[in-house]
């Protein structure tokens, strides 16, 4: 539970989720330690994403996606906000990489491999298939790709909480 109040902190992070063409896996990656270790909160309609108390700003937001109702998150950000990355330079990060050939988004956190292919509801953890809940799919959107927010938390073993009344989704590390 959180007191709603934030750090007053707010960074602007320009261009944190590429567009999938300007992402590739010859792209050169800034080495970056991960370790989960930090809260985050997205919340639907909003750019801001609290990390660890410090509000970020995305340029592009979350949203529901309508045939699964779930929350679906840029790859990139999301994936970097929870392994205690880089924020501000998610784009040269190397917790994510991508395949344009195959549309498949690989992420490397604490040893955890986790693959997200668009338009499929089977995400792959350490080389396992697992089908993801609600018939929630990856997808590119407006050149994006986008995430099952829950499936990603789980995958990588932090609590994943939802708020109904505020549209926010959470990963709580204890």
């Amino acid at each position: 539970s959180s007191s709603g109040r934030s750090s007053g902190k707010s960074t602007n992070v320009a261009a944190v989720t590429a567009t999938t063409e300007e992402i590739d896996s010859e792209t050169e990656a800034t080495t970056e330690e991960s370790t989960i270790d930090t809260d985050v909160r997205i919340t639907i309609g909003e750019r801001a994403v609290i990390i660890g108390g410090v509000s970020y700003e995305m340029d592009a937001e979350a949203y529901i996606q309508e045939e699964s109702s779930s929350t679906l998150v840029p790859v990139r950000f999301a994936s970097v906000a929870i392994g205690g990355g880089d924020v501000e330079n998610a784009d040269n990060s190397s917790m994510v990489q991508w395949d344009q050939a195959t549309k498949t988004a690989t992420i490397t956190v604490d040893g955890i491999t986790i693959q997200f292919t668009a338009g499929s509801n089977v995400m792959v953890v350490n080389g396992v298939g697992i089908t993801m809940d609600n018939g929630v799919k990856a997808e590119i959107k407006d050149g994006r790709m986008y995430i099952p927010f829950r499936a990603l938390g789980e995958a990588l073993g932090v609590e994943v909480g939802w708020d109904s009344t505020t549209k926010t989704a959470s990963y709580s590390v204890k």
